[in-house]
């Protein structure tokens, strides 16, 4: 579930990385923070500046700035009160407790979006709870299948591209992560916003894509349960970021 800083959407995303950057100073927001974009968590590098550009545009850093123009490696900033709000705001009580609140506020807009998914869902998780690393293959497969679900509820395929920016886009049957970002590019007010949850949705569904091809071609993947559960966890919370714009 998206959360406000200030008077604006601020993705999970964001606020994940900017609750891992506040723990590392104990708390402590008042100073000039250094980042580098490769030392911050893998799951954050490859949306790491519009992570920042996020942070900046809702008031929860100032004077940002980032050197290189090409690469873009390091940038420095002032975080504001109102980051450190935000934190705690986000920040659970433990992990389980805060999974277990996307997990229901998704499922309540699931259910009356597409039932269907849900019984995906289910699956997934009892896979998940499996010894047979099939079985976790098999778990990872239908977060691809539930996003495809997902995009047809809510932007169903069409034949003729959709023009945006001067660039025509597919949104047939096959670009289920095309119709899923225009879908949030017509509900979220916030560009910002659209972009992190665009470009994390992007990132997800190549992957899954990948192994998707692979099992297709007969290529053997292996998928540790660990792998499995970060796909599970990463898909859930894309779901609760996209479904909180049907309000």
């Amino acid at each position: 579930m998206p959360r406000s800083g200030g008077s604006k959407m601020v993705s999970n995303m964001s606020l994940g990385l900017l609750s891992w950057l506040v723990d590392k100073n104990d708390g402590d927001v008042s100073p000039w923070f250094f980042l580098d974009a490769e030392k911050v968590p893998e799951n954050y590098k490859k949306n790491i500046w519009s992570i920042v550009n996020e942070w900046k545009n809702n008031g929860l850093a100032i004077q940002v700035r980032i050197y290189g123009a090409r690469e873009q490696q390091q940038c420095d900033f002032q975080l504001t009160p109102l980051a450190l709000d935000a934190v705690k705001a986000y920040k659970p009580v433990d992990t389980d407790s805060v999974f277990s609140q996307f997990r229901k506020e998704a499922d309540k807009k699931l259910e009356a979006l597409a039932p269907s998914i849900l019984e995906k869902l289910s699956s997934v998780y009892g896979n998940l709870d499996s010894d047979n690393p099939e079985d976790w293959a098999n778990a990872v497969h239908s977060c691809r299948r539930i996003l495809v679900d997902l995009a047809d509820a809510l932007y169903p395929p069409r034949q003729e591209p959709v023009v945006v920016g001067g660039k025509e886009i597919k949104v047939g049957e096959e670009q289920y992560i095309n119709r899923l970002v225009q879908f949030i590019a017509g509900r979220a007010e916030s560009k910002t916003y659209r972009d992190v949850v665009g470009t994390d949705l992007s990132s997800i569904g190549k992957r899954l894509d990948a192994i998707n091809d692979a099992v297709c071609k007969g290529t053997h993947t292996e998928i540790s349960q660990d792998e499995a559960s970060r796909y599970i966890i990463h898909t859930y919370l894309l779901i609760s970021d996209i479904v909180t714009l049907m309000d």
